[in-house]
């Protein structure tokens, strides 16, 4: 409130926010504009004009949206999982801090690259259907897949990846769950294997 008053003394116009004490003893948040008129011979103010609003239902809903939205990525850079978002064009927006973790690649590292970039090339072809077929379909998909390891090897990893349509049906965002289940998908090979070689000694 101190900076209109001074605009105004210096004869400038104001727009901004405050907040003001109510009669009722709460606080309200009020969007104010202000133009000053001067006298004809420019000695003094002749007038203010002003208009207000009464922003505070719309700063509550920013503070929650804002609050809510810190949450989220609180949660998401705590999981232990791999989250992540993608542009319309499949390349990272968001790369959740895990990614450093299972993979190895810093989240900056990854922000702007495609999401088929590291993908091992005999899983590029199945993955790149099962994301055509999410999008045409606008469901969700579920893929497991090769990818490559900051250090070079390939995890096995389990991706789920949803697709996000503005109101006017266009894609805009796909947002991704992973996980490492190279040792399960090991566990299961080497459990097939038992059972191949027991079916062979039975024969």
């Amino acid at each position: 409130f101190e900076a209109r008053v001074a605009a105004l003394r210096r004869g400038e116009p104001f727009s901004g926010e405050f907040r003001i004490h109510t009669r009722a003893g709460d606080i309200r948040w009020i969007y104010d504009q202000a133009r000053p008129e001067w006298a004809a011979d420019h000695s003094r103010l002749s007038y203010i004009y002003g208009a207000s609003q009464d922003i505070t239902a719309r700063r509550q809903a920013e503070n929650a949206l804002r609050a809510s939205e810190e949450q989220l990525r609180r949660v998401t850079d705590n999981m232990l999982d791999m989250v992540s978002q993608t542009a319309a064009a499949g390349r990272f927006e968001y790369v959740s801090p895990s990614h450093l973790t299972v993979l190895g690649y810093p989240p900056a590292e990854l922000v702007g690259r495609s999401i088929f970039d590291l993908i091992h090339p005999d899983d590029i072809e199945m993955a790149l259907a099962t994301y055509q077929a999410a999008i045409a379909s606008q469901t969700a998909g579920r893929i497991e897949l090769r990818y490559r390891h900051a250090s070079g090897h390939y995890l096995w990893i389990e991706v789920f990846g949803n697709p996000m349509f503005g109101t006017d049906g266009v894609l805009a965002a796909v947002t991704f769950g992973s996980r490492d289940i190279t040792a399960r998908r090991h566990y299961d090979a080497a459990r097939a294997r038992h059972a191949r070689d027991l079916t062979a000694l039975y024969e």
